[in-house]
């Protein structure tokens, strides 16, 4: 974090504007290509579309775009920054604590809270964010006794491609479903 008063100002967003689930620095605006449950399932159906970042000291290799403002709606944050609301995480509103090891919980962490009448927001802020160092530096997936690319096929396929499956909303479980793009 580079800003002076980053956190003074994290807070103002977040006290004046209502009902924010999830706040970061970067985010996408989609979640799922329009063939997301075209089989055979393949990785890149749960890509990220339209991302925008908040961080003015980001690689540009990451494609995205600055936020407009001080903030954007967005559909999902990265996981580098997830600023979530006591009152999403409130256990009598419905929250799902049983998220994918290392993979796919900051996507799931973000749908859950448009799910549950929220919303999410890139938040612009001068910082950095190299992106992907701890997937690729650390030997993090050890303890799971699997490879990497194990782990994280099988928090795409099935945990997440299935929770979030239009089938889901047919069935009460979900109000939305992929692939899901905010405006």
């Amino acid at each position: 974090m580079y800003e002076q008063g980053w956190d003074s100002k994290i807070i103002r967003i977040l006290t004046t504007l209502d009902n924010i689930g999830v706040a970061g620095f970067f985010g996408a605006k989609s979640l799922g290509a329009p063939d997301v449950y075209k089989t055979p399932y393949k990785l890149s159906q749960l890509g990220r579309g339209h991302n925008i970042s908040g961080c003015y000291r980001m690689s540009k290799e990451h494609g995205y775009r600055m936020v407009k403002g001080e903030y954007e709606y967005v559909a999902v944050l990265d996981g580098f920054s997830l600023i979530i609301s006591r009152k999403f995480l409130d256990e009598n509103n419905g929250f799902d604590l049983n998220l994918p090891p290392h993979h796919m919980y900051d996507n799931h962490t973000c749908l859950q809270s448009i799910n549950l009448g929220y919303k999410n927001i890139v938040i612009s802020m001068d910082a950095f964010h190299h992106g992907g160092m701890t997937d690729c530096s650390e030997d993090w997936n050890v303890p799971f006794n699997k490879s990497k690319l194990k782990i994280h096929e099988e928090a795409h396929y099935p945990y997440f491609y299935n929770y979030w499956h239009p089938n889901n909303v047919k069935n009460g479980k979900n109000q939305i479903c992929l692939p899901y793009h905010v405006e």
